[in-house]
């Protein structure tokens, strides 16, 4: 029983691996620019959030993305 239970994990694991590396490859190839974050953005730390007059539309939905 153990080894059947190997068996299925380790397909598992190969699907999600090769779901993984097929969702990469159509991010890479999609002609639509990435989605920008459409929720109020502000500081985790403080409640802060950005002056209501900054285009949140121009915002990527993570930060890192520039």
């Amino acid at each position: 029983m153990p080894r059947l239970i190997h068996c299925i994990q380790m397909v598992h694991h190969c699907t999600i691996r090769g779901n993984t590396e097929e969702l990469r490859q159509m991010a890479a190839s999609r002609e639509v620019p990435r989605p920008l974050s459409t929720l109020p953005m502000f500081n985790v730390r403080t409640g802060e959030r950005l002056p209501p007059n900054v285009d949140l539309a121009q915002v990527p939905l993570i930060l890192d993305q520039h």
